[in-house]
C-alpha cells in the first residue's frame, strides 16, 4: 500500500468513528506527527491507534495521546507544551504512559530464567507488578495504550532475531498477559498468548494448529447435528434465541492440556455453544434461561458437577450466563452457555473479566470493584469521568506501597513502612545490621518512609545492632516482633553472663549457689528478681566485690571522693525530668539497684547496651562504677533541682 492510499485509509478510518469536530482535532495532530515522524514511528502510531479504536471505542484524547506519546518520546513536543497546546488530561494520559515504559519488565523475565523460578509461582510478583502499574498511572487510559503498543510490538515480533522474539514473548506472558486479564480485556489477552506461545513454544503451537486445522471440518459437522435438536426444540416452544459457536484458542487449549494432564484428543472442551434469548423483558431473564436449560439436558444428559449458576448469583464483574455441561453424539462432552442479549452484550465488551468467571473469588476486592467502574466508563465511551477516579483511586492504595529491591524484585508495604520495615523484609539478618539505605542512589535513614515505585539498596554495618528505639521507627508488628526478639537474647545474654559471674565468686568464697544466699544478695542490692540481679552483674553494672562485701561483713557504704552523700532518710518525690550533662537532652533509665527518686543526688552511667542508667551517688555501685569506669560517669540532676 502506497503512502497516499495508506494515509487516506487511516483518515476515512478516522472520520467513521468520531464526530466532524474530533475528527477535525485528531487530522492536525496526525499531519504534525506525520511532518515530524519517521515513516516506521508514524506507522506505527496509527496502527496502535486502530488496535485501540477497533478493540475499546476510546475517545479523541487516547487517540492523540498516542500520537504525542511518540512524539514526546523523539523530543519533538514536551509535557509542557502538551498541556498549554492541548489539555491537562491528554498530558496525564502521555506521562502516564511515559512513567509505565519506565518499569523494567524485561527484569521479570531475566530473574526468572536465571533463578529458575517456577512460573506458576511467580504470581506474587506479577500481582504486585500488576498493582504497581495502577500506582504509576493516574488514568486507566495509559495502560490500556501501553497494552495496545504490546499488541502491535507482538504482531510485528516475526522482525526480531529468534533470541529476542522468545525473550519478549515470555516477558509478554508474565507481565502484560496478566494486565489485560485483569482489567477484563479477554481478546487482547487472547490475541497476546496466542503470539507469545507462536513464538515461546513454537513446536507445540504449530501441532495444536494443525491438529485443530485437521478437525474443522468434523468439528462443524459436530456442532451442526448437536445443536439441530435445540434449535427445532426451542423453536417449537416459541423462542426467540441466536445460537453460536466458538473454538477455543491454541493457548486455551494448551492450559487445559497441562491442568487436566491430557493429551489433545482427550480435551472434551475444544469448543463451547451459546445460545442467546432474545428478550426485553428484564424481569423474565432468569425464568427463561432456566426453560432453555431444561429443554437442553431434556436433549442431553448433563454433568451435574459442570452446572455453574451466574444468574441467580452474578459474578462481582456483573457477568451473568448459566453453564453447563452435557453429554453430546458419540459420547463427546459439549459445554453450554445459557444467556440473554443482556447478559451476552455486557460478556462480550469486556465486563465479564473472563479471568474472573474462570479465576477465583475475592469479592472483598477493592481493585476490582474500581476496574469494573472503569470498564463501565470505557463500555459508554464517557471516558471523561475517568478523571474522577483519581481520587477513589487514591483511597484504594491509601494502605500499601510498592517498591523495588536492588535485584528488581517488587515488594509490597503498607503505607507508612520505613526503611528499616523493608530491611527486616528482606532477611532479619540484613535488618539487624541495617543503618540506612540508598534510595535510588541516595542515602536515607532508617526511619525514612518508604514511596511507590522506589528502588531501595539496604546498607548494613557489620558492629550494628538492633536498639530499643528501633521500637518506635518500625512500622509493622513482624518487625517490631524480630527487633524484641534480638533484645531479648541480649538480655538473657548479660542475665546468663551474671549468673556466672556470682557462682564463680560464690565459688572462690566458698559459699553455696542457692535459693537462699541468691536472696541475700537481693536484699543487699536492693533488687526486686534475680533476672534483674543477674542483668545488672552480667553488664558491669555491679563490681562482684560487692559478694563479698556481703558475706564478709565489710563496710559496704564509703562516701565518694567527688559526690555528697545525702540523708538515706529523706522523703523522696515523684520523678520530674532528669537534665544530664550540662542540659543535654537524651533518653535514660532509673537503675533498679538503687531506684534514685526526685530530689536526691544522682549520677548518670553509661552502659554497654542499655543506654544511660541513673543511680544514687550514695548508691552500693557507686564507688566501683566510678573507680573503674571513670569515663562512663557523666554528671545529672533534677530539673526541680534547677536554681
Amino acid at each position: 500500500m502506497n503512502n497516499i492510499v495508506y494515509y487516506k485509509k487511516v483518515l476515512e478510518n478516522i472520520e467513521n468513528n468520531f464526530s466532524m469536530e474530533d475528527s477535525e482535532e485528531i487530522k492536525k495532530v496526525l499531519l504534525f506527527a506525520k511532518n515530524n515522524l519517521e515513516k516506521k514511528e508514524f506507522e506505527a502510531s496509527i496502527s496502535v491507534n486502530e488496535i485501540i479504536i477497533d478493540n475499546f471505542m476510546m475517545g479523541k484524547n487516547s487517540i492523540i495521546s498516542v500520537f504525542l506519546y511518540i512524539l514526546n518520546k523523539n523530543k519533538k513536543i514536551s509535557l509542557e507544551e502538551i498541556e498549554k497546546k492541548y489539555n491537562k488530561t491528554i498530558k496525564k494520559i502521555v506521562h502516564g504512559i511515559v512513567k509505565l515504559y519506565e518499569i523494567n519488565t524485561r527484569d521479570i523475565v531475566d530473574k526468572l530464567e536465571k533463578k529458575k523460578i517456577r512460573r506458576e509461582n511467580f504470581s506474587l510478583s506479577s500481582e504486585n507488578f500488576i498493582n504497581l502499574l495502577f500506582i504509576m498511572t493516574d488514568d486507566i487510559r495509559s495502560i490500556i495504550i501501553r497494552l495496545a503498543f504490546r499488541l502491535f510490538f507482538m504482531r510485528n515480533l516475526y522482525k526480531l532475531p529468534k533470541k529476542e522474539q522468545l525473550r519478549i514473548s515470555k516477558e509478554t506472558i508474565l507481565s502484560h498477559s496478566p494486565i489485560s486479564h485483569r482489567l477484563g480485556l479477554y481478546n487482547l489477552k487472547t490475541e497476546l498468548d496466542e503470539l507469545a506461545m507462536k513464538y515461546s513454544n513454537r513446536k507445540t503451537y504449530i501441532f495444536l494448529t494443525k491438529k485443530l486445522a485437521l478437525s474443522k471440518v468434523n468439528r462443524i459437522q459436530f456442532v451442526k447435528k448437536f445443536i439441530e435438536k435445540i434449535d427445532e426444540k426451542l423453536k417449537k416452544n416459541n423462542f426467540s434465541f441466536e445460537i453460536k459457536s466458538r473454538t477455543k484458542s491454541v493457548s486455551s487449549i494448551y492450559n487445559k492440556m497441562k491442568v487436566q494432564k491430557v493429551n489433545f484428543e482427550e480435551v472434551y472442551d475444544l469448543f463451547a455453544i451459546r445460545i442467546i434469548i432474545k428478550n426485553r423483558n428484564f424481569e423474565d431473564e432468569k425464568m427463561l434461561c432456566w426453560k432453555v436449560y431444561s429443554i437442553v439436558t431434556d436433549l442431553y444428559a448433563p454433568n451435574p458437577e459442570r452446572l455453574r449458576d451466574w444468574i441467580s448469583s452474578p459474578r462481582q464483574s456483573a457477568y451473568e450466563s448459566l453453564h453447563t455441561t452435557v453429554m453430546g453424539q458419540n459420547g463427546k462432552w459439549v459445554e453450554v452457555q445459557i444467556r440473554t442479549e443482556r447478559m451476552d452484550e455486557i460478556a462480550e465488551k469486556g465486563q465479564a473479566a473472563h479471568w474472573r468467571y474462570k479465576g477465583k473469588n475475592n469479592d472483598k476486592n477493592k481493585l476490582d470493584a474500581w476496574l469494573k467502574k472503569i470498564r463501565s466508563l470505557i463500555e459508554n465511551t464517557d471516558l471523561k469521568k475517568i478523571d474522577k477516579k483519581k481520587e477513589e483511586k487514591a483511597e484504594l492504595y491509601s494502605d500499601e506501597v510498592f517498591v523495588f529491591t536492588p535485584n528488581n524484585d517488587l515488594k509490597k508495604f503498607p503505607v507508612n513502612s520505613t526503611i528499616l520495615d523493608f530491611a527486616y523484609g528482606i532477611h532479619t539478618k540484613v535488618g539487624e545490621k541495617c543503618i540506612g539505605g540508598k534510595i535510588n542512589g541516595e542515602f536515607f535513614s532508617i526511619d525514612t518512609k518508604l514511596e511507590n515505585g522506589n528502588k531501595i539498596e539496604i546498607v548494613n554495618l557489620k558492629s550494628q545492632k538492633p536498639k530499643l528505639n528501633w521500637l518506635k521507627i518500625a512500622k509493622l508488628g513482624k518487625t517490631r516482633s524480630k527487633i524484641r526478639m534480638f533484645l531479648k537474647k541480649e538480655e538473657f545474654k548479660f542475665s546468663e553472663l551474671g549468673k556466672e559471674i556470682i557462682n564463680r565468686k560464690f565459688n572462690q568464697l566458698k559459699i553455696d549457689f542457692n535459693s537462699k544466699n541468691i536472696v541475700k544478695l537481693l536484699k543487699f542490692l536492693e533488687f526486686k528478681t534475680t533476672r534483674e540481679l543477674y542483668d545488672a552483674f552480667g553488664k558491669e553494672e555491679i563490681n562482684p566485690l560487692k559478694i563479698k562485701e556481703l558475706f564478709t561483713a565489710e563496710e559496704s557504704k564509703k562516701k565518694l571522693p567527688f559526690l555528697n552523700e545525702i540523708n538515706n532518710k529523706e522523703e523522696p518525690s515523684e520523678e520530674k525530668g532528669i537534665i544530664i550533662d550540662k542540659n543535654l537532652q537524651t533518653s535514660y533509665e532509673i537503675s533498679k539497684c538503687c531506684s534514685a527518686k526526685s530530689g536526691q543526688k544522682i549520677f548518670g552511667f553509661i552502659t554497654v547496651s542499655n543506654g544511660i542508667k541513673i543511680h544514687k551517688t550514695n548508691c552500693p555501685n557507686a564507688k566501683y562504677m566510678i573507680k573503674k569506669y571513670p569515663y562512663r560517669v557523666i554528671k545529672a540532676r533534677w530539673k526541680d533541682n534547677e536554681e
